[in-house]
């Protein structure tokens, strides 16, 4: 008859292990059944399985692709831990729970997306992902979190002090308010923090408390020297960059600029 499941440790600490197809009769993987598979590099869990145990990639270190079943419902304890080749995953929208250590130590990890089902993470689920800097929550409801304090310690957004947990538009305020220990981490796409302006001569950068926005705001001519006619010259335009944050004044103030010599151009934002 057909394999239905792959019970617990069948392939544990395989090392030459390098593929392995699961046929679309399995409707369950037991734990561990992967685990410290190194030479591991890719593997697609079929639509067929329902029902996975915990830590059954754990210290798959050479996994890079994986594609998960849509009938699973949650991530098992520990079930990618130390896949640290593993650069992108999607998370598919059965699941509902993510559970402890889920995806600890994938150092490869850059970003991630929590989809609208999700309502429960548990501690550690990303913890020591060093390359992960954004982490994309779909749900308007702030998924309940078993424990918080280590949940997303060692992330690269930690690391680098960014605001790298995106939530859904106006949601921001009740992420932080039910995700207190990360509240500095997490934004809506509108930016919170104060912004400060310093000008150099031809520039004004735009800047955020606790975030990483730089933008620049520049002044330009097509000529630095233009003949005397006897009328005002206005020769100056400003160009924002696209990560600009709020108002774009375009009024550049002038002087000097009717009567022969050096004119001066000037534009004032947050008074910079």
């Amino acid at each position: 008859g057909s394999v239905t499941s792959i019970e617990s440790n069948v392939f544990n600490g395989c090392s030459s292990l390098t593929s392995i197809t699961i046929p679309g009769s399995v409707t369950r993987i037991g734990s561990n059944v992967f685990n410290g598979c190194n030479s591991l590099t890719s593997i697609t869990i079929p639509d067929s399985v329902t029902d996975v145990g915990h830590h059954v990639f754990n210290g798959c270190s050479s996994l890079k692709s994986i594609t998960i079943s849509s009938g699973i419902t949650g991530i098992g304890g520990g079930m990618f831990s130390g896949c640290s080749n593993l650069e992108s995953i999607t998370i598919p929208d059965s699941v509902t729970i993510i559970g402890f250590y889920a995806f600890s130590d994938c150092s490869s990890l850059t970003e991630i997306t929590i989809p609208n089902s999700v309502t429960r993470i548990d501690d550690q689920a990303f913890y020591n992902c060093s390359k992960l800097t954004k982490v994309n929550m779909k749900r308007d409801t702030p998924p309940s979190l078993s424990k918080s304090e280590d949940l997303f310690s060692g992330c690269g957004f930690v690391i680098g002090n960014t605001q790298g947990i995106h939530v859904p538009k106006d949601k921001a305020q009740t992420y932080k308010d039910a995700w207190t220990d990360w509240a500095a981490y997490i934004t809506d796409g509108t930016h919170t923090h104060t912004l400060s302006y310093t000008a150099s001569r031809t520039m004004i950068t735009q800047t955020c408390s606790g975030c990483s926005l730089s933008a620049t705001a520049t002044l330009s001519s097509d000529k630095e020297e233009y003949p005397y006619t006897g009328n005002a010259i206005e020769p100056f335009k400003v160009t924002y960059s696209a990560d600009w944050v709020g108002e774009k004044p375009k009024d550049i103030v002038y002087e000097n600029n009717t009567n022969p010599g050096r004119a001066t151009a000037k534009l004032t934002i947050g008074g910079a």
